[in-house]
């Protein structure tokens, strides 16, 4: 009885949801150079907390958003935040080890505010 019903909603709700397209993508490396046990590309439209303590460099391809740093695992706070590459390369490597101090980093689409912790 509600087995045509349920398939048609199913289908609007499909159709009217909208979809996200990923700006980038980035993956944490173990080297300054982003050539060592890169980790899983990542979309930066993705707003989750990445625990990724111990990583000396993130690889880019194409626009990312602002990235924040944290000092727990928990994303809870910033202490630091690098800006978009703005006018820079769509693609590349970029050296993280000044902030080994972070255990946790995300990506934001607003511009990078003041350091909160």
């Amino acid at each position: 009885m509600f087995g045509p019903t349920l398939i048609k909603l199913a289908i609007l709700m499909g159709v009217a949801t909208p979809m996200v397209a990923a700006k980038g993508w980035a993956r944490f490396c173990d080297d300054t150079a982003c050539s060592d046990n890169c980790g899983e590309w990542v979309s930066t439209s993705n707003p989750g907390c990445l625990q990724e303590s111990g990583r000396k460099s993130i690889q880019f391809k194409e626009l990312w958003e602002n990235l924040v740093f944290s000092p727990d695992d928990k994303c809870s706070c910033q202490t630091e935040c690098v800006s978009t590459p703005g006018s820079g390369p769509k693609s590349g490597c970029q050296d993280i080890t000044s902030f080994v101090t972070a255990l946790s980093f995300r990506f934001i689409g607003d511009n990078c505010g003041g350091n909160n912790c």
